[in-house]
């Protein structure tokens, strides 16, 4: 989770995030999957952000996507 003024600003706080826990992956010899990812974003200011703003990252294919189910919710 992350927040600012921009959608952009936020996908690259979002990648930087990643990296992070991909050194913390690789050093614990852990895996994630990037294919199970899922971006959206919140806003009031629809007409204002670019809420079609994506993260860069190897394996996340999907854009940001308008309702998200967790554990069925």
């Amino acid at each position: 989770l992350t927040y600012s003024k921009s959608t952009e600003e936020n996908c690259r706080a979002i990648e930087r995030a990643h990296d992070r826990c991909m050194e913390w992956a690789r050093k614990h010899r852990a895996v994630f999957a990037p294919d199970k990812y899922h971006l959206i974003h919140f806003t009031r200011a629809r007409k204002s952000v670019n809420v079609k703003a994506t993260v860069n990252i190897q394996g996340f294919t999907e854009g940001p996507i308008t309702d998200l189910r967790i554990l069925g919710v």
